[in-house]
């Protein structure tokens, strides 16, 4: 796979997707883990590039983690085993240079990895696999193949139902903004969301309803996530 195998439009927007998700890390970093109300005063005025010196910003390992998925594809683009394979080989090596936010359940699969476990994923719900799946979901117009990737991608660090729930989800808006160039109509959406959902996580079919509910009712996303318990 490469960039000539796409059409134009198609890999402009997947250009636009890996750029967006590294500038939305890089911008996003310096207010990770704050409360909303800390934030607007810590950070007063538009967003902007400002974790370094001289209006600068810099990647966490969620761009990392993309990056490394696309190298993986690149060499392993119509075999999953494969591409698990290369996955894993990048994040043992980019354990061992002790890198700075990585989440728990990222680092204990990483350790079994170093350790030679053949199945090293941890059960864990954490972020790890949605920083994965957006590169993923863009780059297969098949949907079979790419939920495979996804799954391969998922599994290799998160066994918990509700983090390939969230990957599959993720991948299916990146595929669709790629393909169609643009947001889904809410009943396209729902459809393929409530269709993400995987044995076992008994909570996603409620949260696709509650996300309905507030887009017709014009909640906005603070408010929505105060309605889930998520303001801080």
């Amino acid at each position: 796979m490469s960039m000539g195998d796409l059409d134009l439009d198609v890999t402009a927007r997947l250009r636009g997707l890996v750029l967006g998700q590294a500038l939305g890390d890089a911008i996003a970093l310096p207010t990770e883990g704050l409360p909303p109300a800390r934030i607007a005063r810590l950070f007063p005025g538009p967003l902007r590039q400002r974790l370094l010196p001289g209006g600068r910003g810099l990647g966490s390992d969620d761009t990392e983690h993309m990056v490394f998925t696309a190298q993986a594809l690149l060499r392993h683009p119509a075999d999953v085993a494969g591409f698990r394979g290369a996955l894993a080989d990048k994040l043992k090596l980019w354990l061992l240079g002790a890198p700075a936010g990585i989440g728990f359940a990222t680092l204990r699969a990483g350790i079994k990895l170093l350790l030679g476990f053949r199945e090293p994923g941890v059960f864990s719900a954490g972020n790890g696999p949605g920083m994965r799946a957006a590169v993923l979901g863009a780059a297969f117009p098949d949907a079979e193949r790419r939920d495979a990737y996804v799954m391969a991608a998922t599994r290799l660090t998160h066994t918990d139902p509700q983090a390939l729930t969230g990957a599959l989800a993720l991948a299916w808006a990146a595929d669709y903004s790629v393909r169609e160039g643009r947001l889904p109509g809410w009943l396209d959406a729902s459809q393929a969301l409530a269709g993400c959902a995987q044995p076992g996580d008994t909570a996603w079919g409620k949260l696709v309803h509650m996300i309905g509910d507030g887009l017709a009712a014009g909640e906005d996303v603070p408010a929505f996530a105060r309605r889930l318990g998520l303001d801080r």
